[in-house]
């Protein structure tokens, strides 16, 4: 408990990191069986566990309070839900057409349905089973403690590669190339960008970034559904046109609030106790 409160993000880290891939190594080298198959479904919780772990070890019963009600915190604008709902999936929309060199019109008024068939049904899936399992911990946790201490460019940029290389047991086990890889932990870092100022101008609401998280996702089931020619097997070229989306969108965001993403350095969204 000791170690725990002089060095939280480390044990933070180190805890997410054990909690799920306790679950995604075995099963990846098919050593779990048939009937564990629900633990799948618990691996991405592993950061989420491990924020509420920490918190209550190092700030307590108010702390826990504190991130629980960050992550029900809903009152952040209309404007807020339009950008995240709307303006992420026009992102990578434009980024496919770039690599495409031209708009598709056919295809866009053929599959236009899948709006609501695939892409929001996505969002909200992604945002129940994966947001809230891995942004209590990622954004929720991390975040604040690593801004308050490096600034927001550098928090993020660490708090990027952490969370890219948790998915690791996913990559090796998923049969993913080293290009695909590198295309997918281009659009990981360049996203942790938009998920800091989203973050920081919600008042540090869990809940907009689970839901960003849906949207990601989702918004490449909207990419494939509107483009069904946009795919391989490995999904190279639309890794490469969402990483370079939100790269633009990336550089566009730190040049725009001249690298504060919307940090605020008197705000906090950390409760503590005196003895950590």
């Amino acid at each position: 408990t000791s170690i725990t409160r002089a060095f939280p993000l480390v044990a933070f880290f180190v805890l997410a990191y054990g909690l799920s891939w306790l679950i995604l190594v075995p099963a990846g080298f098919g050593l779990l069986p048939d009937s564990a198959s629900v633990l799948a479904w618990l691996a991405p919780f592993g950061p989420a566990v491990a924020a509420f772990v920490v918190t209550g070890l190092t700030g307590g019963r108010s702390a826990v309070g504190q991130l629980l009600r960050r992550l029900v915190q809903w009152r952040v604008g209309v404007g807020w839900y339009l950008l995240v709902l709307l303006g992420i999936p026009l992102v990578e929309l434009l980024g496919a057409f770039v690599v495409i060199g031209s708009v598709p019109l056919g295809d866009l008024a053929q599959n236009w349905a899948v709006i609501f068939t695939g892409y929001l049904p996505a969002v909200v899936y992604v945002a129940i089973f994966t947001g809230m399992g891995e942004e209590p911990g990622w954004r929720g946790f991390a975040l604040p403690r690593l801004q308050d201490r490096h600034g927001p460019l550098l928090a993020t940029a660490v708090l990027a590669v952490v969370w890219g290389m948790w998915h690791l047991p996913n990559v090796l086990f998923g049969g993913w190339t080293g290009l695909s890889f590198s295309l997918w932990m281009a659009l990981t870092i360049a996203s942790a960008f938009i998920y800091t100022w989203v973050y920081n101008n919600t008042g540090g609401s869990v809940l907009m970034a689970a839901l960003l998280h849906g949207a990601i996702n989702g918004g490449t089931t909207l990419v494939t559904g509107l483009l069904p020619g946009f795919v391989d097997e490995l999904h190279m070229p639309l890794y490469g046109a969402v990483a370079l989306a939100f790269a633009v969108a990336a550089v566009v965001l730190v040049v725009a609030t001249r690298g504060r993403l919307g940090y605020q350095a008197q705000r906090t969204y950390l409760e503590v106790s005196p003895r950590s």
